[in-house]
């Protein structure tokens, strides 16, 4: 890299690299700056490669042209050269720092992005796993309830049918002892019981009712009071006086 002013002649006037002051300039590209009144720009072969050279004119503005804008004066040229390859070498070290700033970014990006997934898949987990265990048949299960926002409220939700699935679930316990008590009861009786509904349909009966009519499992299953009296008229001597003392009944 240098840099260096020239006179209307080419000759150097300074330079960065004192030893080339004074020397004049002969070659095609500075006579084209020299005779150029708008900033050029070149490439040279320098001793370490090829060199950017931009080119631009000095002017001095006398009164003339500053009070009727007549023609301004060159004063020379001023010549900046700057290394390809160190410009390529600088560029790549910021390419690699900006790639190696990009991945950092990314990493830590990413690392944030799965912190917060974590953060926020563990209600979610949390739930999940408390569903397993109401599958499991453990119907109090809860979860905490630690935010306000939908997996909150899930939560809540969560809760509250955990809740009602356990009053339910005594609720159908205590129901079916109430039933077993009741037909260990009836089949202990002595006598002979059928309980029919509104539309004179089997609802329950003893072993003692099917035994003493010589009832079949067939026709009990049927649940058809009709049949069952049909089916107990053909076992009987006198069907009429049957049929009027059960019409009765």
């Amino acid at each position: 890299a240098f840099a260096e002013a020239l006179s209307p002649d080419g000759r150097v006037v300074a330079n960065t690299n004192v030893l080339e002051t004074g020397r004049r300039r002969d070659d095609p590209e500075t006579r084209e700056a020299l005779g150029s009144a708008r900033t050029v720009f070149g490439r040279e072969r320098g001793p370490h490669g090829p060199v950017l050279v931009l080119a631009a004119p000095i002017w001095r503005a006398d009164e003339d042209f500053l009070l009727s804008g007549g023609p301004r004066k060159r004063l020379g040229t001023l010549r900046l050269g700057l290394s390809l390859n160190e410009t390529l070498e600088s560029a790549r070290r910021v390419a690699a720092i900006m790639a190696g700033m990009t991945v950092g970014f990314c990493l830590l990006a990413l690392t944030l992005s799965l912190a917060l997934m974590r953060l926020v898949l563990r209600p979610v987990r949390t739930i999940a796993t408390a569903t397993a265990r109401v599958a499991s048949g453990d119907y109090g299960a809860q979860v905490p309830v630690e935010s306000r926002d939908e997996l909150g409220e899930m939560a809540e939700a969560f809760n509250r049918m955990g809740l009602t699935l356990s009053r339910t679930v005594v609720s159908r316990d205590r129901l079916e002892e109430a039933l077993s008590i009741a037909r260990a009861t009836l089949d202990a009786s002595a006598d002979g019981i059928l309980v029919v509904d509104r539309a004179v349909r089997a609802v329950t009966y003893n072993r003692r009712f099917v035994d003493m009519w010589g009832l079949t499992d067939e026709v009990m299953r049927t649940g058809d009071v009709m049949k069952m009296l049909e089916f107990a008229l053909s076992l009987t001597e006198d069907p009429a006086s049957f049929q009027a003392i059960a019409t009765e009944s």
